[in-house]
């Protein structure tokens, strides 16, 4: 089996979170400059934020799901905060904004470092080994279809955030992390990595599951 480099990435979803929430409220906050009101209503936000992690807090039970509350709870709090300040789909749009599009390019750079080397599928493999195990955690499920050379086949049954958005009446904010994805399946090169992928639904988009199908070689047209 390949062996991701551990100077191109390792899973650190403290960092991560970090990462992405700072930078989710940065955005955020210059969208609200218009209205003279972006520091009262940061505010509110981690505040809210704070409450909701306070309410879910038994959703924690192992340190992975700590962090993905902290994410969920910052974009719930956003989403419910900015809805009495724009419409609902101005916030949803907002939100969508700050949480993908700041880290596109930076994504898709972590990605094709990963995938520069020899065997780019084992290599995608092996990271989403490790992030099954050590970014996601116990709170998603994962079922393995197929593993082996000539495909990985995994599905997710369960995921903390759709459970959690929909427990929430929030199901739509699921899509935005679903989207969030498609950074690193859109760095892909079929022809230049001999692989391809396939996520034909997902539970935030109303499906039963979510199918990550890493196949190796080039697609085939009965496929």
């Amino acid at each position: 089996m390949g062996k991701i480099n551990q100077e191109q990435y390792h899973p650190d979803p403290a960092m991560e979170t970090q990462m992405i929430v700072q930078i989710f409220l940065n955005v955020i906050e210059q969208e609200l400059k218009e209205i003279n009101q972006s520091k009262e209503i940061i505010k509110e936000i981690n505040l809210k934020s704070k409450e909701i992690q306070n309410d879910h807090r038994d959703w924690i039970i192992d340190e992975p799901s700590r962090y993905h509350l902290e994410t969920v709870a910052i974009v719930l709090s956003t989403y419910l905060i900015l809805k009495s300040v724009w419409s609902k789909e101005e916030a949803f749009h907002s939100i969508r904004k700050a949480f993908i599009e700041p880290f596109r390019e930076y994504g898709k750079e972590k990605t094709n470092l990963t995938l520069d080397s020899e065997n780019p599928f084992r290599q995608i493999v092996d990271l989403s080994r490790m992030r099954e195990q050590y970014f996601f955690g116990s709170t998603f499920t994962f079922e393995r279809v197929q593993d082996d050379e000539h495909a990985y086949l995994l599905d997710v049954t369960n995921c903390f955030y759709h459970n959690f958005f929909s427990k929430n009446n929030a199901p739509e904010l699921t899509a935005i992390f679903c989207e969030f994805d498609n950074i690193w399946i859109d760095s892909i090169d079929t022809k230049k990595h001999k692989f391809y992928f396939e996520r034909t639904e997902t539970m935030g988009l109303g499906g039963k599951k979510c199918p990550f199908y890493f196949y190796q070689g080039e697609k085939r047209d009965d496929k």
